[in-house]
This record gives C-alpha cells, structure tokens and sequence, in this order.
C-alpha cells in the first residue's frame, strides 16, 4: 500500500467531514434539528445515509472475515441487513414518520402516558446502540494494525474527527458526511472487482458452498437479528423520523436495501477468493485487507482501506448521534425547555463518543459484544415497539408482559 498517498486522502476525507460539521454548526436552533435535521431529509440524502450507516464494518470486514473462514453462507449477515431496509420499504419506515415521535420509546407515553417504559426501553436501546459502537471502534483500532498503524494515535484522530463533526452539525452533518463517504465506497468497492480473476471466483464460490455445513451455521444471529435491528434499531428510525415525508422513507429503504445487497455481496466475494490466495492471516488483522494488499495494486489499496475506514465511520458517527438522542429525549424528557438546550445535545453526544472511544482501546471482542446487543434489544423491544405503532388496542399491561418475557428469554 502506499502509505504517502493513503495519509494524504486519509487527511483530506477527515478535513472535509469536519468541515461539512462546521458549515452545519451554526444552522441548529434546536434539538430537532440537532437530531431530525429539521425533519426535511430527502429521497438522495436518506438513501445514502440509510445504505452508507448499514455498509460499516460488519458488512464489510465481518463479512468477508466470516467468508473466509465459513463460505459462501456469510452472505447470510449482509442479507439479513439488506432484508430489514427492504422491510421498512414495506410501510414500516412510513408509519414511523407518521407517529411524529422523536425515537421509539417516546410511543411508551404518547400511548399509555408511561414514563417507566419510556426510560426502561430507552435504557435498553441505549447499552444496545453504545455495546455496537464500542464493537465498531474495536474493528476499526484492529483495522489501523493490519495497516501497519500500530499506533492509537490513528485510531484516536480517526474517532476524534467522526465525534467532533457529529457534535458540531448533529443529525445533518451525519448525512451529509454520509453520502460522501456512501459515493466514495461505492466507487472503489465497485472498483475492486477489476482485481478479481471471475473465472477463478466462479469455481471458488461453488467449492466454497460446502465448506462449512447449513445445519452448523447459526441462522438467528447471522440472519434474523441484524434483520430484526434493523427494523427496530434507533440508527435507522431516526432517519425515518427525519424524512420530509413518508413516502421518501419507503422509497429511500427500498433504494438502500437493494443497493447494500449488490455492495455487501463483493467483500463476500473477495472473502472467498482470500481463501485461494492467502495464508490464515493474524487475528487482529483483516483478512478482505490482507488479500487486497496481495492483488491490488498500490495506489488502489491505499484507496480501498480509506474505504473501508469510511465505511466505520459512516456508522460510528450515526450511532454516537442515535444514542445521543436517546438519552436527551427518553432520559432527559422531563427537563423544561429541554428541546432548546443545544449545549447538551452537543455535552451527551460528546460524552457517549468519548466513552465509546476509551472502551474500544481497551476492550477486544467484537462478535460477542455485537451479537449481545441484537438479542437484548430484539428480545425486548422489537414485538413491543410494533405493536404499539400498528396497533390501537394494545394495553399498558400487554407492553409490561411482552417486555417482562421478552428478558426471561434473554437471560434464559
């Protein structure tokens, strides 16, 4: 790779995100367009943002690490995130900006005048949101070593940059940065098959189909929970809640859900054809890197790891802004005025990066941390959250017993 044109564009994609934060910082007025963008994103915007938060470091370095090591059946994960966009398409997503809620455990009281699950289900999307984003940040860190960057400096100045634009310009400047880096992925993801012997890639993905057996692959946490979390998850029903309308939502899922399934599919690919290739790499190493850095050429790798570390970012800075949101108006909600106190928007959104940055030097699992957070917050939440924005009969008590049992099969 070549490290001189890697820093230079490295530094050029931090700077420009920073300066789009900057641009936006003077344009909130309130919370609402701190965290909804003034509810006016449209079809461009939501599209991208909804495709570049999703195509982060689980479909992208999970996917071809789990392809590696697994087979063909990997794809499993980044359809599971693709079919959850594309349910959304289908009224989900609509009906979420109709309620006109800040976040999904703000329907506790606007439907049963709960503060108690208002805050206990805003707790539960928190710690599931911050366990992501800690596992996030630890891919990235990881990702820096198979670099060469062995230094948490890289990591630091890189997660600095993603808190600081998202603290400045909220929600807004979360976008904007998103279809910047939602182009510049698609370009060299698409890019990086010009690499790929198709010949070769057709014969690897039909030996690799029988290299890890259907009955041992776990069908729940690789495609039914990112899909469920999807549905449910406060990253992606802030952007329905921010759409100009609801219409734009169910057009801009669709959109996303079809275009992460084409993009998701090629670190799949080059998954596979590592196995060809490359020898078990280190386990802090990336094993879609370490093949690039074998095929590719120079110029070009240094490109695609700028890639991929925009891809992080895309869905670091979206979680540091949904958590954020969660805590000011499930938490905080009860403060007067608190919908014009900017300072702490930008004081909590500060905060979670902060914490998020200093566990993710510290802690290493990445799987476990993530696979935790879907199953808390899908056995919890997700049949509770449906029916009460589908469903007018639902009671208070419905609400407490479907929670209550939803942890008894957690913790079971």
């Amino acid at each position: 790779m070549n490290i001189s044109v890697f820093i230079i564009a490295f530094t050029f994609m931090l700077g420009l995100s920073l300066w789009v934060g900057r641009a936006r910082k003077d344009q909130l007025n309130s919370n609402k367009d701190f965290y909804l963008s003034g509810r006016n994103l449209r079809y461009f915007g939501l599209t991208l943002s909804f495709l570049a938060t999703q195509l982060g470091g689980g479909a992208l370095i999970g996917a071809a690490q789990a392809a590696y090591q697994h087979g063909i059946y990997a794809f499993l994960y980044a359809f599971g995130l693709s079919l959850g966009l594309i349910f959304l398409s289908f009224g989900i997503g609509a009906r979420f900006r109709q309620l006109d809620v800040h976040t999904l455990p703000e329907l506790f009281t606007k439907y049963y005048q709960s503060p108690f699950l208002r805050i206990f289900s805003g707790l539960i999307s928190i710690t599931s949101l911050f366990l992501i984003l800690v596992a996030i940040g630890i891919s990235a860190r990881k990702f820096f070593i198979t670099l060469g960057l062995e230094s948490e400096l890289w990591f630091m100045v890189f997660a600095c940059t993603g808190i600081l634009y998202t603290v400045m310009g909220g929600l807004s400047a979360v976008v904007r940065t998103d279809v910047l880096q939602g182009i510049f992925i698609a370009i060299v993801l698409v890019g990086s098959l010009f690499f790929i012997d198709f010949t070769q890639s057709a014969s690897t993905i039909l030996q690799a189909q029988g290299v890890t057996a259907p009955t041992t692959i776990p069908w729940s946490d690789w495609l039914l929970m990112p899909m469920l979390f999807v549905i449910i998850g406060q990253d992606m029903s802030q952007r329905c809640f921010a759409a100009s309308n609801p219409k734009g939502v169910s057009r801009a899922t669709l959109s996303a859900g079809f275009l992460l399934l084409f993009l998701s599919l090629i670190p799949v690919v080059l998954g596979l054809m590592a196995r060809q290739t490359v020898m078990p790499a280190d386990q802090d190493q990336s094993i879609l890197m370490v093949y690039m850095l074998v095929v590719g050429t120079p110029i070009f790798n240094a490109f695609f790891a700028l890639a991929i570390l925009m891809a992080i970012l895309s869905t670091m800075d979206s979680l540091v802004c949904s958590i954020s949101s969660n805590i000011n108006y499930d938490l905080f909600f009860f403060l007067r005025k608190s919908e014009d106190k900017l300072w702490l928007s930008r004081g909590i959104t500060l905060a979670v990066g902060v914490a998020a940055m200093i566990l993710s030097i510290r802690l290493d699992g990445i799987i476990e941390l993530m696979l935790l957070a879907y199953q808390f917050s899908i056995y919890t939440l997700f049949v509770p959250i449906l029916l009460t924005a589908f469903y007018k009969g639902v009671k208070k008590w419905h609400i407490y017993l479907l929670m209550a049992v939803g942890l008894g099969l957690f913790f079971c």
